[in-house]
């Protein structure tokens, strides 16, 4: 196995911008040779990370076309050698300072955010990588190095809690949403075909760490007991784990109509699936609709346990997200839309974004929304104050979309704090009912 660090483009440098000139740059240009000799005697592979993108964000006065592939930009003539794009020119002013280091080969990383920026949009994220797709295929390489390159995109998705301290585009990387919808059109043949990259189709993946994370999948791991275990059987253990850790709770074996209880042992040689509770003679157990009424009988409040119930199934049927009432008085909500934006991701509201056009209602909306949605749709995260409310309709406002990163199933509800503890006394007295 070899491992690498991806360089950012700034260690090196042109003193005229023109590739020939490329050097690592003095206040860490030994550094950076020391990095290039490790590299060198190890065989490793040198990686950088190019972002023409980040030559828009950082000149204003930067030649918008010379950041794509279309010949369209200057050209600048070097040594004999003519550069049409920044990409070639980033590239090989690179090459040109390995060179001086003794060094050949390396490998690159590049990208396109599609928010965050007047120049990360979609639009344009598809215009790069179709012209990069182009380039890849046809093995052309760069006037200094025409051959085959390696290139690493980035990246596959966005990530909603990522620093934005570099700029608002930092979470807007990915080729994908944070659902694992595709943004654009891509065609990684390189054939230029109007086609888009196929959604994310994985509907355990999220049940599947859920579990893991609130369970106990450590005997999962390499070189332990459940280790050897197929797909089935892995996710099988864990979610028997995390329904065995919930106490046997038929809710806890919901993850959306995928799994199911059994009485048979699906132990698979070595990896014992435990039981952790055994139930008394006759393997006793109350059903989840008529032990709501119970529960609801012993604790006085059957009535209210009821319709609290109804209402969140109502509420927690199918998606929804979080709007501004319309009695909000919208000079109490600056400290409320700080900290939502703060805790959320309020970076495509920027200037130049996709929701940089919103009026002062629909941007409070589309905040808190957001932080609605990241801290889990958690009914908690929907109060400010008495200022937001949830909703089914869309609130989308053309191309601004109001992002459902949660889709709860349909017998997916959520219950109290307050509340909660009612119930957990009711069981708890159910518990000892029933053990008498």
């Amino acid at each position: 196995m070899k491992a690498t660090i991806p360089q950012n483009a700034e260690v090196y440098q042109s003193a005229n911008d023109k590739p020939s000139e490329g050097d690592f740059r003095s206040d860490v240009k030994q550094i950076m040779l020391d990095i290039v000799k490790f590299f060198h005697d190890n065989d490793l592979p040198f990686t950088v990370n190019i972002y023409p993108f980040l030559s828009l964000y950082l000149n204003q006065h930067f030649p918008v076309e010379y950041a794509f592939f279309d010949g369209n930009g200057q050209t600048i003539p070097d040594n004999g050698k003519n550069y049409d794009n920044v990409f070639d020119a980033n590239y090989d002013t690179l090459v040109y300072a390995l060179n001086k280091a003794g060094i050949k080969d390396m490998k690159i990383i590049v990208g396109w955010p599609t928010d965050g920026h007047k120049y990360a949009t979609p639009k344009l994220a598809e215009k790069f990588y179709a012209g990069l797709m182009k380039k890849l295929a046809k093995d052309v390489g760069t006037p200094l190095r025409p051959e085959k390159l390696e290139v690493y995109l980035f990246g596959l998705l966005d990530e909603d809690m990522k620093s934005i301290l570099p700029g608002p585009f930092e979470r807007h990387w990915g080729i994908f949403r944070y659902d694992g919808t595709p943004k654009f059109m891509l065609d990684f043949t390189g054939q230029g075909r109007k086609i888009v990259p196929v959604a994310a189709k994985d509907e355990v993946g999220p049940d599947l760490d859920y579990a893991c994370y609130h369970g106990d999948c450590t005997a999962m791991l390499y070189g332990s007991t459940c280790s050897n275990l197929d797909k089935i059987q892995n996710i099988s253990y864990a979610f028997n784990m995390f329904f065995q850790i919930q106490g046997q709770d038929v809710r806890a074996c919901d993850f959306r109509g995928s799994a199911m209880i059994t009485k048979n042992n699906a132990s698979v040689g070595s990896c014992l699936f435990p039981i952790q509770i055994v139930s008394g003679s006759g393997d006793f157990r109350i059903s989840y609709v008529f032990g709501r009424f119970i529960v609801a009988g012993l604790i006085l409040l059957g009535l209210v346990t009821f319709c609290y119930f109804t209402i969140s199934m109502f509420y927690y049927s199918t998606h929804h997200i979080i709007i501004i009432t319309n009695t909000i008085n919208l000079d109490e909500v600056g400290p409320d839309l700080d900290y939502a934006c703060y805790h959320g991701d309020c970076t495509a509201m920027l200037y130049g974004s996709t929701c940089s056009n919103l009026d002062k209602i629909q941007n409070i909306s589309y905040a808190f929304n957001m932080f609605f949605q990241i801290q889990g749709q958690d009914v908690r995260a929907c109060d400010f104050r008495g200022s937001a409310m949830i909703t089914k309709n869309n609130a989308s406002v053309g191309s601004c979309l109001f992002p459902i990163q949660i889709v709860s199933g349909s017998g997916d509800f959520r219950i109290s704090y307050v509340f909660g503890r009612f119930i957990v006394a009711g069981l708890i007295l159910l518990g000892l009912v029933t053990a008498i």
